[in-house]
């Protein structure tokens, strides 16, 4: 039971990241107005921690880091540092959304081919199993 919902959260989160990738090369710059409005408002930084630690400590829950699942141990991971970034979001936004800034600014053009071959990675990870 444990290897079909780690296989579907890998589908589910992979199919998230190709879309996110895909939106952003379809319209440049959504990501930079993702974050001028996140950073502008106190209300959405608090619903988008929220949601980011709810997200992430289910993704956590559901797949436990031991054992010998690489896939697992992967998703774990992920949805623990979601949990975190959510928590930080709502506890010290002022220094997330700048770091936030910075890996956009970093990442460039890359960005959006890095989350559809991620996105592409999880969801084939995932589908090989179910």
């Amino acid at each position: 039971m444990n290897q079909q919902i780690t296989a579907w959260s890998a589908i589910f989160i992979g199919l998230y990241a190709v879309a996110a990738g895909f939106g952003e090369w379809r319209q440049t710059g959504g990501w930079e107005r993702l974050l001028d409005e996140l950073e502008g408002s106190r209300a959405l930084q608090y619903l988008t921690g929220l949601l980011c630690i709810t997200i992430g400590a289910l993704i956590y829950l559901a797949n436990p880091m031991y054992g010998n699942d690489w896939l697992s141990f992967v998703l774990g991971i992920l949805g623990g540092l979601t949990a975190v970034e959510g928590l930080l979001l709502l506890a010290v936004p002022d220094r997330v959304i700048p770091f936030a800034w910075r890996l956009l600014e970093k990442a460039g053009r890359i960005g959006p081919g890095a989350s559809v071959a991620i996105g592409l990675a999880l969801f084939l990870a995932g589908a090989v199993r179910v």
